[in-house]
């Protein structure tokens, strides 16, 4: 009987508590929470989309990126639209440790559904063209780190074929520009 008017009133409340702390550690719960309560997930995503969007810590955005991407992998019908739109525009974050730390993630979300036939939100396949373009745009040491990135996160860690057909899919979906980059800068300097 109570347990709607709580998770209203006192759990979703905390997602904008005064405490960045607080915050922080909501982020961290709302993962679990969406997983095992499925029916909280369109609440939480609302939630999430607003520390995704509004949050002026960084520390709390980090914790909701890494939120929904563990949502994302473990169950990607959780995650809607609008916050998987959110979670892509973190990529142009202007805090360094976000961006550090959104690129290898959203790689890994990428590969591990891609791996496992389950990209369905036309979103998660924007994610190479993301990493593409930020690549493109990049000083020597972030284009490096770049392709440790798809290296290590957004390729498969298995055979070579498996990892060219993986490039072949990734590149089927990268934009115009994104294309030209990756065959013109990333495959001819790895020859």
């Amino acid at each position: 009987g109570d347990y709607p008017k709580l998770f209203e009133e006192e759990f979703l409340n905390r997602f904008t508590d005064v405490s960045a702390d607080i915050r922080k550690e909501m982020c961290k719960f709302a993962k679990e929470m969406m997983i095992n309560h499925t029916e909280s997930a369109e609440a939480i995503n609302e939630r999430l989309i607003v520390r995704l969007n509004e949050e002026l810590d960084h520390v709390v955005r980090i914790e909701a990126i890494t939120c929904v991407c563990d949502v994302l992998q473990k169950n990607p019908k959780l995650i809607q639209k609008e916050c998987m739109k959110a979670l892509l525009m973190r990529c142009r974050d202007k805090n360094a440790k976000v961006v550090l730390h959104i690129y290898p993630l959203l790689a890994t979300v990428y590969q591990k559904l891609h791996e496992a036939g389950t990209i369905e939100l036309n979103e998660i396949n924007k994610i190479p063209d993301k990493i593409v373009r930020y690549y493109a745009e990049g000083a020597v040491a972030i284009r490096n780190w770049i392709e440790n990135v798809i290296d290590n996160n957004l390729l498969p860690q298995t055979d070579g074929e498996a990892r060219a057909w993986a490039l072949v899919d990734i590149w089927k979906n990268l934009s115009g520009f994104s294309r030209s980059t990756f065959t013109q800068k990333l495959l001819k300097y790895k020859k």
